[in-house]
């Protein structure tokens, strides 16, 4: 090998030595980029569990005082998600137009169509009733901790207010109190109509049925291990019906009519046997012991306190004029409005249609 190419041979290797620890400085000065950011982990990506998805589709939950104002922007956000522009300023301020809510037309089962008399006119259209429904549920009512004066009259006092919006109705659940210190309704706002109920409270042993008048469930006033049932009676579950769909039908014989139409419609949301105020003995059955103290209470005991309790309320009274009364508990409350609202079309010019 000549001098010259042994040389060459030299600033080769030199070349080959060089170029990796050229690129090796380059990277270190380059920005440092975690994997973590490029490539977030699969928990990341993966939707936050819904919980409102174990309720019906059009049900939100998010509590209110009363003294609030009505936070219309969280059902704006729930609309707008759905590609439905949502106006809830000219609601609030009463200015939203008011549309007619009519029953419509058996088509089998539960089905219904457009009112048959109204469908021929094209000036207007029949849209299928929506209906949107705020903290009704038990956690929102029933669960949040009662005042002694509740407690004392094992009842609470909830204020229902309904909104329209084109076909869409919207009712809010809130907690006003007892009823002594609210004997009346507070004034609504303009363009939103109200009603009060009364939520029931009813202790029992789920040991046993509802109305099991055979097996002591409690003694000398024990009831600390007893489990609390809310109930709603159906005269108060047709009023709110008749809130929402904004009856004003001046026939009284209408009235009656729907109103029995709804009772039907509701038949399988009520309570197996109706409560009543007679007075009950315990014991029909051999297993009652004589021996046991008259504060020996069975289910039936309860809910026939219960029954005695609703004819003996004198102020917000949640009953008719029957002996006998049906009641419905406050968690099927939800699906028993929406049931009933399936029912019904709301009337809208076609002018007003976006």
């Amino acid at each position: 090998m000549t001098p010259s190419e042994f040389h060459a041979e030299v600033h080769k290797l030199e070349l080959s030595i060089q170029q990796p620890l050229q690129l090796q400085s380059q990277l270190q000065l380059q920005p440092q980029y975690k994997t973590v950011d490029l490539f977030p982990p699969a928990t990341a990506c993966t939707p936050q569990p819904n919980h409102r998805n174990v309720l019906p589709n059009n049900y939100i939950s998010r509590r209110e005082s009363l003294e609030s104002e009505f936070d219309y922007k969280t059902i704006a956000d729930d609309n707008e998600e759905d590609g439905d522009k949502f106006d809830f300023q000219d609601i609030h301020s009463g200015s939203a137009k008011r549309y007619s809510v009519m029953r419509g037309v058996s088509s089998g089962g539960s089905a219904t169509k457009p009112p048959q008399g109204e469908r021929n006119q094209g000036d207007f259209e029949f849209i299928k009733c929506k209906l949107t429904i705020l903290d009704a549920d038990e956690s929102s009512i029933c669960k949040p901790e009662w005042s002694n004066a509740e407690k004392e009259d094992k009842r609470r006092i909830i204020r229902i207010e309904r909104r329209q919006r084109e076909h869409e109705i919207i009712t809010s659940f809130q907690i006003v109190g007892a009823a002594e210190s609210n004997p009346e309704p507070k004034a609504s706002q303009p363009g939103v109509d109200v009603i009060e109920v009364s939520c029931l409270e009813c202790l029992y042993s789920d040991d046993f049925s509802e109305d099991d008048d055979s097996h002591i469930v409690s003694e000398k006033n024990d009831e600390s291990f007893l489990k609390k049932q809310h109930y709603i009676t159906s005269v108060e579950v047709v009023k709110i019906v008749e809130l929402l769909i904004g009856t004003q039908n001046p026939n009284l014989k209408e009235r009656r009519k729907e109103r029995g139409r709804i009772r039907s419609n509701l038949v399988p949301f009520w309570s197996k046997k109706p409560i009543s105020s007679k007075k009950t003995t315990s014991g029909s059955s051999p297993s009652f012991s004589p021996a046991v103290s008259d504060n020996a209470k069975t289910n039936a005991d309860f809910r026939n306190e219960l029954a005695q309790r609703i004819m003996g309320y004198e102020i917000r009274k949640p009953r008719g004029f029957d002996k006998e009364v049906r009641i419905l508990e406050w968690e099927k409350l939800v699906p028993a409005l929406q049931r009933a609202l399936q029912s019904y079309y709301v009337k809208i010019p076609t002018c007003d249609l976006n």
